[in-house]
């Protein structure tokens, strides 16, 4: 039952989920009972030959497809997007250590090309510096108080901001964004 509750839980992020178990001396009645269950779960069962000498792992079923929109195809979407729009690595895993998640890539983004300049607008951001769209929404939430409004639409890097720069300067992110605005005229 432990492994059908994770089974489940892994069906949140993707509809490919495959239930590894050793394969069994004998097929019998509660095999072939588990089987139905699993493929009624829509859920793939490999059997793996532990106790074989030539130790090997077979698929006796395939997992189905979800419904087309559903909760398990958001978070997969979602887990996605966040994947994809990251640049660099971050070690999983870890305590005590600062994730730069997407969004925390793209405020430091846009710190970095604000740290150039006096002020830009998001508009200014998005369209000129490939920034991404919800730049302006970043700017006006100031999660990390990086940033500060100087007139309506108009947005400069606050101290905080600028101490955080420096105290990260050799976090991989803030090389890299800087490199990268220090080569652009504005």
């Amino acid at each position: 039952m432990h492994l059908l509750y994770q089974a489940m839980a892994r069906l949140s992020i993707t509809p490919f989920v495959f239930v590894a178990i050793p394969r069994p001396k004998r097929i019998d009645k509660n095999f072939k009972t588990a089987q139905k269950i699993l493929k009624k779960l829509e859920l793939g069962l490999i059997t793996v030959a532990i106790d074989s000498p030539i130790q090997h792992a077979e698929i006796l079923l395939f997992p189905g497809e979800l419904a087309k929109s559903g909760k398990a195809n958001k978070k997969a979407a979602a887990l996605r997007k966040e994947i994809n729009n990251r640049t660099g690595d971050t070690a999983g895993g870890s305590t005590g250590v600062i994730i730069n998640t997407a969004y925390r890539e793209r405020c430091i983004k846009i710190a970095c090309l604000l740290e150039q300049t006096d002020a830009l607008s998001p508009r200014e951001l998005v369209k000129n510096h490939h920034c991404d769209k919800d730049t302006g929404h970043i700017l006006r939430q100031n999660h990390y108080r990086w940033f500060t409004r100087i007139a309506r639409g108009l947005y400069a890097l606050s101290a905080e901001g600028k101490q955080f720069l420096n105290e990260n300067a050799d976090n991989p992110l803030v090389v890299h964004y800087r490199l990268i605005s220090s080569k652009i005229v504005f």
